[in-house]
C-alpha cells in the first residue's frame, strides 16, 4: 500500500452564537490537536457584534472561545470578556453553561448525565434546553445562571484562571443534589479553596454579589 499525507479536514462551517450577553468580538478557533489551547494554524474566527460566528475545520474538534486573545466585550455589561469558554462538540451555542457541561464530560459523564447534573446544581429548569439561546428563547433562568457562571470566571481573572474556577465549579455541580447557592460568600469560597487561585474571598464577594 502507498503512504500519503494526512487529508485536511474542512467541513461545512459551524455557525452559532458565544454568549454570556452576546460577546463581539470574542476569539474562536476550532482544537484540531485537542489540547485545549490555539496553536497556530488552527481555524480561527472573531465573532461580530451579535455574537455571531461561522467556523470551519473539522466537525468533530471542539470549538474553544478564548477572551485572552482579542478584546472582547459582552455588549449586556459592555464589561470586557475574558474568560475561556467552549461546548459539547457538535453545538453551535457557546456559553458558561456549556462550558460546565464539557467539563464534567471531560470528567467521564455523559453528555445528558452532565446536563443533568449543572441543572440541579444550579437550580435550572429540567426542561431547558442547553443547547439554544437563552436570550432569544427567553430563558431567563438559563440565561440568569450563566452569567453568574460568567462572574466567576472573570472575577477569577478569567484565561486559565478562569478555567480552574469553572472547572472547580462543574466537579461540585457533579455531586450536588440540591442547588448550590452561589449568592452565599461561604460556599463559592468553599467551592474555590481546592484552588490554586488567589484570594478567593473577593472572587466570592463578587460572584455573590452579582
Amino acid at each position: 500500500a502507498c503512504g500519503g499525507a494526512e487529508t485536511k479536514v474542512d467541513d461545512a462551517p459551524t455557525t452559532g452564537y458565544v454568549i454570556d450577553g452576546y460577546i463581539d468580538n470574542a476569539f474562536v478557533f476550532r482544537d484540531a490537536n485537542d489540547n485545549g489551547v490555539f496553536d497556530s494554524g488552527e481555524v480561527n474566527t472573531l465573532t461580530d457584534n451579535t455574537g455571531f460566528y461561522s467556523l470551519g475545520g473539522d466537525s468533530t474538534k471542539q470549538i474553544i472561545v478564548d477572551g485572552t486573545k482579542s478584546s472582547a466585550i459582552d455588549i449586556a455589561s459592555g464589561n470586557a470578556f475574558t474568560g475561556v469558554l467552549t461546548a459539547p462538540i457538535g453545538s453551535s451555542i457557546i456559553t458558561p453553561i456549556t462550558t460546565l457541561v464539557q467539563h464534567l464530560i471531560d470528567d467521564g459523564l455523559t453528555q445528558s448525565a452532565a446536563e443533568a447534573a449543572v441543572k440541579t446544581g444550579l437550580g435550572i429548569s429540567a426542561n431547558a434546553d442547553l443547547s439554544t439561546d437563552p436570550i432569544a428563547d427567553s430563558q431567563t433562568g438559563l440565561y440568569s445562571a450563566g452569567v453568574n457562571v460568567a462572574t466567576l470566571i472573570t472575577a477569577a481573572g478569567g484565561g486559565a484562571n478562569g478555567v480552574i474556577a469553572s472547572e472547580a465549579l462543574a466537579m461540585s455541580l457533579k455531586s450536588a443534589t440540591t442547588m448550590i447557592d452561589l449568592t452565599d460568600v461561604d460556599v463559592v469560597s468553599s467551592i474555590l479553596s481546592t484552588t490554586n487561585i488567589a484570594d478567593t474571598e473577593t472572587v466570592a464577594l463578587v460572584v455573590s454579589d452579582q
